[in-house]
């Protein structure tokens, strides 16, 4: 949900948010039950906030659908 620098600050890159996505994938069906989950952004600029989405739809839809109803803007 970040396109560009801000400040100190670069967004996420492709190959970062790869290896998110593979980490979740691989622990997905333990997160919630066994294993939780802790994703802090240390520029404050929501990053972790669209990766918690990325995680959500990861471990409840296999990253396939997201259903944008649960969170109207």
């Amino acid at each position: 949900d970040v396109e560009e620098k801000i400040g100190n600050y670069e967004p996420i890159s492709d190959k970062e948010a790869y290896e998110i996505a593979k980490f979740i994938s691989d622990y997905k069906n333990e997160i919630g039950k066994t294993k939780k989950v802790l994703i802090h952004c240390s520029a404050g600029i929501s990053r972790s906030a669209g990766t918690g989405l990325a995680v959500k739809c990861i471990v409840e839809h296999n990253g396939d659908k997201y259903d944008f109803s649960l969170y109207p803007c």
